[in-house]
C-alpha cells in the first residue's frame, strides 16, 4: 500500500462547481491550472455542474434536493474560505442537461449559461460581500476528427 503525504496546511485557493462528467475531469483541471491559475481548488462536482438551480427556477413550487445539496456544499466552503474566487463551470454536451431539456423553455446551451448566472446571483444572495465570483461555459469545437472544448467567462 503506497502512503501519500498529507498536508494540514493547504488552504483553498477557490472553490470551483464542476460538472462530474469523466470525458470532462482532466480538462477541467488543465483548464483550471493554465488558465485560471487555480492550484488547489474545493470542489463541489455534481451531474450538470449548477444544473439544479435551473430546476430550482423552472419548476415552481418544488424543492429539488439536488438544488439544497449545491446551496449546502457551496455555504459550506463560501464560510470556511471566505477570502477566494468561486468559479461555475457548465460544458456543451451535458448528459445531465439532455436528460432534463424537456424542462426549460430555452436552447440547452442558453439553458446552461443562465443557469452559471442563476448560480452567481445565488452566491452573492448566501454572502453578498463576495465580489470574485466567474461563470464559464466549455464549448465544443465543431469539425474535425478530435473534438476539441474551449472555455468562454458568461460572467
Amino acid at each position: 500500500m503506497e502512503k501519500y503525504d498529507f498536508n494540514e496546511e493547504a488552504v483553498a485557493d477557490a472553490i470551483v462547481v464542476w460538472c462530474g462528467d469523466p470525458r470532462l475531469q482532466k480538462i477541467f483541471n488543465e483548464f483550471l491550472s493554465r488558465e485560471l491559475k487555480i492550484e488547489r481548488p474545493a470542489l463541489i462536482s455534481l451531474a450538470g455542474s449548477v444544473s439544479p438551480v435551473g430546476i430550482q427556477h423552472n419548476i415552481a413550487g418544488t424543492h429539488h434536493c439536488a438544488f439544497s445539496t449545491l446551496k449546502n456544499q457551496l455555504s459550506f466552503f463560501l464560510n470556511r474560505f471566505p477570502a477566494v474566487r468561486v468559479v461555475l463551470i457548465n460544458h456543451e454536451d451535458c448528459g445531465m442537461y439532455k436528460s432534463i431539456a424537456n424542462l426549460f423553455k430555452h436552447e440547452t446551451i442558453t439553458q446552461q449559461k443562465n443557469d452559471v448566472l442563476r448560480t452567481v446571483s445565488l452566491v452573492k444572495t448566501l454572502h453578498p460581500e463576495r465580489k470574485n465570483i466567474e461563470g464559464y461555459m466549455g464549448c465544443l469545437e465543431h469539425g474535425g476528427e478530435n473534438k476539441k472544448i474551449y472555455f468562454e467567462k458568461v460572467t
